[in-house]
C-alpha cells in the first residue's frame, strides 16, 4: 500500500525520526507529482501488460519433481540473496472430469511442496518461496496428497497465521456409520447426481421407506406391476389423468417403459436385488428368493422341503439391506446417514471447477491406544478449498438434546482446527429450532478470533416435481 503524506507530516518525520539516527546527512521535503510510481520490470513494461509467464507441467504420479519457471526479466539471478514467490494451480486429470485441487488456509504447504516454505493464497492455491542461493537445482519435490492425508494434517497440525499448531487429536478414523455410508455411496458409483435424482423424488422415496418399514411377509420386496399401479394412481391424483397411447405421450404404456428403465438402473447399481416372492405349497410360508437361490426346484426357507418352481412367476425386487440400513436403524427409528449424504450432495453442487472433496463421518482420537473417540464430525467437506465441518440431524430438535451435546462437540472441534464454515442441517424443523441452533453457535463463537461462518441447511422435502418429466415417460 502506498500513500502520500502532507508536507507537515513529512517534516515531522524528518525532525522526530530521521535526524535522530542519521548524522551528517540532510533531509528536506520535495513534492513528487507522479507518486506512487508504477511497478516496472527490466524491459520497461508495466506488470499489468506483461506478467510472469505461465508454464504447464504434466506429472504422471502423485510424487514428482516440479520445475521452477524462469523469471521474465532475467535468465540468471544475481549473486546477492534474493527471494520470490511462485504460484501453482493443480488440476487432477481423470474420467469423466478434470478436478481442480484447492486447499484450506490451514494447510501446511511443506507437506506438498517438500521442505520449501510457502502458504495458501486467497485463491486457495499454493504459493511457495524460492531462494536463489538455496534452490540451485531449478526444481522442487512435490507430493499431491489424497484427501484423507490432507485431513490428517488439517485436524492434527493446522497452520494458523503462519504458525503450526498441535491439537489434542493424534489420530482420525472411520466408524460403523461412516463405513455404512461410504458403501451406500459406492453402490451408486460415487455419483451424487444419481443419488439426488432418486432421493428428492417422493415416488421412489416412498417406495424405499415402505420397503424399510413393512411388516408383511417378504414385505421388503415389490413387483413391477405394483410399482406401475402405484405410479398411475399417484400421477392421476397429483398431476392429470393418463390418456390413450394414440392421443398423448402421457399414457400408461409409455409410463411403464420409463419405470422399467429406472428400475433397470436401480438393479444394475444393486439398489434392488432381483428375485421371486414364492409361497411354499407344504407349509404356506412366503419368502423372497434371490435369482441365484432358485432353479427348477426351490428349497423352502421355512420347512426346508423342496418344491417345484411355479410356472410364469413374476420378478420381485428386494431393497438391498445396505440401502435400508442407511435410511432406518429399525422399522421405527430413522438413521442419520441419509441426512449426511444429502448435506454432502448440497455442498457438492456449489463447487466450481469440480473442486470438491468429502469424507464420511470421522472419529477423532486423543490417544493412540484408546478405542473410544474424543470427538466426532458428521460432515467433512472441502468446497473450492474451504474446509467445512458440520452436524446433521433428521429432526432439528435433536440439536438441543442432552444440553446441546452435539453442538458443543462441534464447537470444540471447530475451535481446534479452524474451519472456514460450520454447517448444521436437518430434514425436519419445527418451532424454528434450526435457527435457534445457529444462534447458539454464533453466541459461542462471538469473541473467537477465527470465527467460522455459520450456515443452516433445511433439506428440501422429496416431491413429485419430476413425475411428469422425461424420466417417467420414455417417449
Amino acid at each position: 500500500v502506498s500513500l502520500t503524506l502532507t508536507k507537515e507530516e513529512i517534516e515531522q518525520v524528518i525532525k522526530e525520526q530521521l535526524n535522530k539516527i542519521a548524522f551528517h546527512r540532510r533531509f528536506q521535503y520535495k513534492e513528487v507529482t507522479n507518486f506512487p510510481f508504477e511497478v516496472l520490470d527490466d524491459g520497461g513494461l508495466f506488470e499489468r501488460e506483461y506478467g510472469e509467464q505461465t508454464s504447464i507441467q504434466t506429472l504422471l504420479s502423485e510424487e514428482n519433481l516440479l520445475f521452477i519457471s524462469k523469471l521474465s526479466f532475467t535468465d540468471k539471478v544475481g549473486f546477492y540473496p534474493q527471494k520470490w514467490a511462485t504460484d501453482i494451480q493443480i488440476n487432477k486429470i481423470g474420467k469423466p472430469i478434470q478436478k481442480l485441487l484447492n486447499f484450506p488456509l490451514t494447510t501446511d504447504t511443506r507437506y506438498i511442496v517438500k521442505q520449501v516454505d510457502g502458504r495458501v493464497n486467497r485463491r486457495r492455491n499454493i504459493s511457495f518461496y524460492i531462494h536463489n542461493q538455496l534452490n540451485t537445482s531449478g526444481a522442487v519435490e512435490i507430493s499431491i496428497p489424497e484427501f484423507i492425508q490432507l485431513l490428517n494434517q488439517l485436524i492434527q497440525n493446522p497452520i494458523f497465521q503462519g504458525t503450526q499448531l498441535k491439537t489434542k487429536y493424534v489420530e482420525i478414523g472411520p466408524h460403523d456409520s461412516s463405513n455404512k455410508m461410504n458403501s451406500f455411496i459406492r453402490t451408486f458409483n460415487f455419483d451424487f447426481n444419481t443419488i439426488d435424482d432418486f432421493f428428492i423424488d417422493k415416488f421412489w422415496v416412498d417406495i424405499f421407506e415402505s420397503l424399510c418399514t413393512s411388516e408383511k411377509a417378504a414385505g421388503d420386496s415389490v413387483s413391477f406391476q405394483e410399482i406401475l399401479d402405484n405410479c398411475i394412481k399417484i400421477f392421476e391424483e397429483n398431476k392429470a389423468s393418463l390418456g390413450k397411447r394414440e392421443e398423448t405421450y402421457r399414457n400408461p404404456e409409455n409410463l411403464g417403459l420409463g419405470l422399467q428403465q429406472m428400475l433397470r438402473t436401480l438393479c444394475e447399481l444393486g439398489v434392488f436385488l432381483q428375485g421371486f416372492k414364492l409361497k411354499c405349497p407344504r407349509c404356506s410360508s412366503i419368502f423372497w428368493y434371490h435369482l441365484k437361490e432358485v432353479g427348477s426346484k426351490v428349497s423352502c426357507k421355512g420347512c426346508l422341503e423342496d418344491f417345484n418352481m411355479p410356472i410364469e412367476s413374476s420378478f420381485s425386487y428386494k431393497l438391498n439391506d445396505l440401502i435400508k440400513n442407511n435410511i432406518f436403524q429399525s422399522k421405527t427409528q430413522r438413521d442419520g446417514n441419509l441426512t449426511v449424504i444429502r448435506t454432502l450432495i448440497s455442498l457438492s453442487s456449489r463447487r466450481s471447477h469440480y473442486s470438491f472433496e468429502y469424507s464420511p463421518q470421522l472419529n477423532l482420537y486423543d490417544d493412540h491406544h484408546s478405542k473410544k473417540p474424543a470427538n466426532e464430525i458428521d460432515v467433512v467437506a472441502l468446497v473450492d478449498g474451504k474446509l467445512i465441518i458440520g452436524e446433521a440431524k433428521h429432526d432439528s430438535k435433536e440439536f438441543s438434546s442432552n444440553s446441546h451435546k452435539s453442538l458443543n462437540s462441534l464447537i470444540e472441534v471447530a475451535k481446534d482446527i479452524f474451519p472456514d464454515k460450520v454447517i448444521i442441517s436437518c430434514y425436519k424443523d419445527e418451532h424454528s429450532r434450526l435457527d435457534r441452533a445457529k444462534k447458539y453457535l454464533e453466541h459461542n463463537f462471538k469473541h473467537w478470533e477465527y470465527a467460522p461462518e455459520i450456515e443452516t441447511l433445511l433439506l428440501h422435502e422429496p416431491d413429485y416435481f419430476n413425475l411428469s418429466g422425461a424420466r417417467y415417460f420414455y417417449y
